[in-house]
């Protein structure tokens, strides 16, 4: 900072690695949660595709055994 503008003050500086900690451990939850709920999403997206297909086919079933005969 001294090198950029000497007037500015400084107050409470700290080394990095007593600051990170604090600063990746917010940013490590936030991801932790956006990653679980777009995990979430995926699993609710896969199952509901399945059960689309699934109900398509059960549907579909008799049809074919009719055209089969």
């Amino acid at each position: 900072m001294l090198a950029v503008d000497a007037d500015q003050p400084l107050s409470d500086v700290k080394p990095w690695n007593r600051c990170s900690p604090k600063i990746l451990g917010q940013r490590r939850l936030t991801m932790w949660l956006l990653g679980s709920f777009a995990g979430v999403a995926l699993l609710l997206a896969i199952v509901g595709m399945y059960g689309v297909i699934a109900y398509s086919v059960a549907r579909r079933t008799q049809e074919v055994g009719i055209r089969g005969r």
